[in-house]
This record gives structure tokens, C-alpha cells and sequence, in this order.
């Protein structure tokens, strides 16, 4: 990653800057006699390039090196073709039996299916001790930025009972380089228009879900199944985490934004890759509207969500799909109207100037999202849209190599989350 150094020691001086300023507040248990116990799930596809140095940056974390947390690592390898596993293998086997990870344990679970939705499944249900404080959820093709990310992520938890999940500041590798090309500036600034929620959001306030790194509470997080052939898990994740399961009105206070915690990812810098991605985009996030609705008019709520979404799964693995050809012979237009006024919306929180002089790009990128829609919307018609999920099974895993035999540290009466 570009100057992905210079950011992690940035992020690390405003860490240590912030724990001063914050030795006034409640003390996070990482201080404490008693141990947090953190257990730690890295999602993984055929990411034989990028997981050693995503590896390498988790294994930076002062938390994994810290005396008063115990950490449970698992590599969720599903579907990999590549040399995925192997490599996860070498690197660990290398790195973690240093004295400063002793209380480190590792493992690399096979899932045969691909599918990120299955694998998350797989960890927090089957994978994922019992005893853990908090459950972390990892891409493989991310770098952590600074060493302070994921102890900051639990202490922000442990000062906001009423949060269940922190997240960090996503950063496209794009905007850490020091010179960028032509097409690389127009699609930062492009970026800017997207109607993404981190670009204003304030530390320790409301957050959106991005799905490449969170820490949740295991007891929000276990109440919570996903459809195993979902295309995107953040977008539903987080709707039923803020509505309690579609208990209760919505209430964004449940995710929030970490204190100086970030990671970095390679962003999309050639024009057909980035269509690709906001037309996946716009058939997932529609995909998960359409559910939300059946979900709500069947009336299901709580736990009854979980249940019925977990019997599907096991009944019928392309349930879901199923359930996006029954809306398209209803449903002329199914895409919900946020996917074509995201870009003005964004908008609204710049100066009036600034607001001026990014209109025209704003319309330029409200043409492309209207094509976009357009041919998402025949895709979801003519089925196109289904052959992305291919054709998932239930999630089952078999561990094929242990770092060190796994000792549970906490009973499950002192269990916390």
C-alpha cells in the first residue's frame, strides 16, 4: 500500500495523544486484573496476494501483543483455489510463536463454499468461542493503519454500553499516494459523491457498517443469521443490528465510529471495474431491500428473523434468489429510490460554494447511477443478477491446521457482550 507507513504512525501518535486526553473516563478492562478475551475471524477468498501483508498488519496490533488480552484468530478460507491457505499457514507458523503473542492462538478453518455470508455465519455461530468479550470481523485484502485500531475499536465499546458494534474509517489506498494519476483523482473525487457515510462521521457517533473490518458483541452479533447466498452482509447486518431485528424503530446509536482507528484498501482505478463493482453494488443493497420487506410483512421480528432466515438456509440454499423472482413478477422497478439520489444528498453537508462548483459532477455521476440502475433492474428481471451467488450450501468446516492448543480463559459466567 502507498505511504501506508506514514499513516500507521500518524494514526499511532493520535492514539497516544487521545489516551491521554482521555485518562478522565472510565478505564477500559484492558487495564483491568481481568483478562478481555477477543476472538478474531478473518474472512478469506482467493486472497493468496494480499493476506500475508493483511496478516502482518493485524499481527502489528498492540492488542495481539498486550499481556492483558487473550486472542482467538481464525483464517475463514472459503471456496479458496488459490494458495490462500498455504500462505495463511507460513506466515503465522513464522510470526506467531515470538514471545510478545503468548497469548495468541491461531487456526485456518476450510469452508468448501465460497461465500463471505457463509463464512460469517460458520465463525460467529460454530467457530467463534463462547467465552469471547468481543467477536472482530476481518477482510483479508485490508492493512490495518496504526497500532492502536483494534484496542481503540474494544475501548469504544466498553465506554458506549449502548453500542453493539465499533467500526473504523475505511481509506482507499488511493488517497494515501502522494501523486496520483489523472483517472485516480477523478475517481477520489468521484468517491467523494458515492453518499458513503464515513466521510463525516464523528468518532465515538453513528457509523455505517463496512464490511471489511468491525468489532461487535457477541450477544448483538449471535442473534443474527445471514442468508448464505447474500451478495453484500454489511448493508443487512447493519439494518438489523440498529433495529434490534426489526423489533424497535431504528436507532444508529447501536454502530459507532472508533477513536483513530482506520485500515486502508485497494480501490477500484480502471473505469470497467468500477462500473462492475457500483452495479454489484446497486443489485445487492436492492437484494437486501427486497428481503427487509418479505421479512417485515411476514412479520417476523426478534429471534423469529434468525430462525426463519437459519431454516431457510438449511432447507434451501438459493431461498433468497428464489425469493427475488417472486418480486419480479410483481414489482416492475425494484431498486429503492436512495440508489439515484445518493449523489445530491451528499450535498446537502458541503458549503454552498463548494456545493455549486461539485454540481455538475454530481449530475455527470447521477446519469451513470441512473444507467446503472437501469441495467441492474433487467438483470434482477432476467435472472442475470442470480448467477453472482452461484449456488451456495450450508456452511462446513474442517480445521486443518492449529497454531497452538486452545485454552478457554474465561468461564461462561464471567462471559461479557
Amino acid at each position: 500500500m502507498f505511504a501506508t507507513a506514514t499513516l500507521r504512525s500518524s494514526f499511532a501518535v493520535m492514539a497516544s495523544s487521545e489516551m491521554v486526553q482521555d485518562e478522565g473516563r472510565s478505564p477500559s478492562r484492558l487495564h483491568s486484573k481481568s483478562p478481555v478475551f477477543i476472538s478474531i475471524g478473518m474472512m478469506a477468498h482467493n486472497e493468496a496476494e494480499r493476506i500475508e501483508s493483511a496478516l502482518r498488519s493485524l499481527l502489528d496490533q498492540d492488542l495481539l501483543r498486550s499481556s492483558s488480552a487473550i486472542v482467538e484468530l481464525q483464517i475463514l478460507a472459503n471456496g479458496c483455489t488459490d494458495q490462500t491457505v498455504a500462505i495463511a499457514q507460513e506466515t503465522l507458523t513464522k510470526i506467531a510463536p515470538c514471545a510478545y503473542f503468548s497469548n495468541l492462538r491461531w487456526s485456518v478453518e476450510v469452508i468448501a463454499q465460497a461465500g463471505k455470508s457463509n463464512a460469517w455465519n460458520a465463525f460467529v455461530h460454530q467457530c467463534s468461542d463462547l467465552a469471547a468479550d468481543y467477536l472482530f470481523l476481518m477482510d483479508a485484502d485490508i492493512e490495518l493503519l496504526g497500532t492502536n485500531t483494534l484496542q481503540s475499536m474494544v475501548d469504544t465499546l466498553e465506554r458506549n454500553p449502548q453500542a453493539d458494534v465499533a467500526v473504523d474509517r475505511p481509506i482507499k489506498d488511493v488517497v494515501l499516494k502522494n501523486s496520483k494519476t489523472l483517472p485516480e483523482q477523478i475517481f477520489t473525487a468521484i468517491a467523494h459523491l458515492s453518499g458513503e457515510r464515513f466521510g463525516k462521521a464523528k468518532e465515538e457517533a453513528p457509523a455505517w457498517i463496512c464490511g471489511q473490518l468491525y468489532c461487535g458483541r457477541p450477544s448483538a452479533l449471535r442473534q443474527i443469521r445471514l442468508p448464505i447466498s447474500s451478495l453484500a452482509e454489511d448493508g443487512l447486518l447493519y439494518q438489523l443490528l440498529v433495529t434490534d431485528s426489526l423489533r424497535s424503530p431504528s436507532n444508529p446509536h447501536r454502530v459507532i465510529l472508533a477513536k483513530s482507528a482506520a485500515h486502508s484498501f485497494e480501490a477500484y482505478t480502471r473505469l470497467d471495474l468500477l462500473l462492475k463493482h457500483e452495479r454489484w453494488r446497486i443489485i445487492s443493497n436492492s437484494v437486501n431491500d427486497l428481503l427487509l420487506t418479505s421479512l417485515r410483512q411476514r412479520g417476523l421480528t426478534g429471534p423469529a428473523v434468525s430462525h426463519y432466515i437459519h431454516h431457510q438456509n438449511q432447507q434451501n440454499p438459493r431461498w433468497l434468489n428464489e425469493l427475488v423472482m417472486t418480486q419480479t413478477r410483481r414489482r416492475r422497478w425494484l431498486l429503492p429510490r436512495s440508489m439515484l439520489t445518493r449523489r445530491f444528498v451528499s450535498l446537502a453537508d458541503k458549503p454552498l460554494l463548494g456545493a455549486i462548483l461539485m454540481l455538475p459532477m454530481a449530475i455527470a455521476a447521477f446519469l451513470v447511477d441512473l444507467w446503472l440502475a437501469c441495467l441492474a433492474n433487467r438483470d434482477l428481471h432476467r435472472g442475470v443478477a442470480l448467477k453472482y451467488w452461484g449456488k451456495p450450501a450450508p456452511a462446513s468446516t474442517t480445521r486443518i491446521r492449529t497454531g497452538k492448543p486452545f485454552r478457554r480463559p474465561l468461564a461462561p459466567a464471567t462471559r461479557k457482550g
